[in-house]
């Protein structure tokens, strides 16, 4: 079975798949979906790595889902351009901190993880996640001082994490909502450009379902 975690959850609407099921374990909301003859399981974890690692968690030992698909917007460095896709080839935590281990790396466990998903022609800058939002020049040349990584959200860590300790595949997609410090920090502005770019990266996930069920 196949797992997709979704940014938005006003995006369940747009999903045109065979609904099989819906269930509720521990606080989520789960969708099982027949794609191709195979099941897919659809979830929004909300906002937050707590949030994020638990939603994959419940959907791993409920579901034993052994691949996982996310999408969403992330803000940028000026290296990239606002609606770019990426898939982020590390992840890590930009606000773990210790004396003893590098920035980002959780005692005890990996320097960074490792996104599964690679789409010829689509770049694949590093991703940093953490619970503050990045919102300042300021914030990421700070992070940068430590981390060679150039967007960033507040979910991507989370899961990955969770999915390592599983040992399930993460695949991950992500597309460019603003140029941090660059673009209108106006909330209406932000919102626009997150919609949007959620829009863009949940077709191109819907798309690659379409073909890992086809060829499972």
């Amino acid at each position: 079975m196949i797992g997709l975690i979704i940014a938005d959850k006003h995006e369940l609407n747009k999903i045109r798949w065979s609904e099989k099921e819906e269930v509720t374990k521990n606080g989520f909301d789960f969708i099982v979906y027949e794609v191709n003859g195979q099941d897919v399981v659809v979830s929004h974890s909300g906002i937050g790595v707590v949030k994020a690692a638990a939603c994959i968690q419940e959907m791993i030992s409920s579901f034993g889902v052994k691949k996982v698909y996310n999408y969403g917007a992330v803000g940028a460095d000026s290296t990239l351009n606002v609606f770019d896709l990426v898939t982020p080839k590390k992840i890590y935590f930009h606000d773990v901190i210790t004396p003893w281990y590098p920035r980002g790396q959780v005692p005890g466990d990996v320097q960074f993880y490792i996104n599964n998903l690679r789409i010829p022609g689509v770049k694949n800058n590093p991703i940093a996640s953490g619970m503050k939002f990045i919102s300042s020049e300021e914030d990421v040349q700070e992070i940068q001082k430590d981390l060679v990584v150039s967007i960033f959200d507040m979910e991507t860590a989370g899961m990955a994490q969770i999915a390592y300790n599983n040992n399930v595949d993460l695949y991950v997609l992500k597309c460019v909502s603003d140029i941090i410090g660059k673009d209108s920090s106006r909330l209406g502005d932000i919102n626009y450009r997150i919609t949007e770019a959620g829009k863009i990266a949940f077709q191109r996930t819907m798309e690659l379902i379409d073909e890992a069920t086809k060829n499972a």
